[in-house]
């Protein structure tokens, strides 16, 4: 940690609905720097989708990253009572209605990516 204390700031791309890494990084007060809501959107979209063309490869490659949204995948989860309100889905009627898109769009809001004020996003690499 000493070392990422003369970081002016980390620019990070989550691989998942939440890190450590992340919460540590702003426990210590560096600037965050993600990808905006669009980016991160459709980059989790398009994990989700990926898996149906070949599921083997996508639980491999991406070790099951952002797996809350596929519920066949929830092996060894007990699902509490409380969390069955959630009605997460694989359909296309989710619970909030519209497109896959839709559907991360909503729970992404719910993020800590989402909600830290302290966060800055990029919508680009060039900018």
């Amino acid at each position: 940690y000493k070392d990422l204390q003369d970081a002016s700031a980390i620019v990070q791309v989550p691989w998942d609905w939440a890190l450590v890494s992340f919460m540590e990084f702003l426990a210590l007060g560096i600037p965050l720097i993600l990808p905006n809501r669009d980016y991160m959107h459709s980059l989790i979209t398009s994990v989700y989708w990926s898996r149906l063309a070949n599921h083997t490869v996508w639980s491999s490659s991406w070790k099951r990253r952002f797996l809350q949204l596929v519920p066949e995948d929830w092996e060894g989860f007990e699902l509490g009572a409380s969390n069955k309100s959630l009605k997460m889905t694989e359909t296309t009627n989710y619970a909030h209605g519209g497109s896959m898109l839709d559907h991360v769009a909503y729970w992404w809001q719910h993020t800590e990516y989402a909600k830290q004020r302290m966060v800055k996003t990029f919508d680009s690499l060039s900018h």
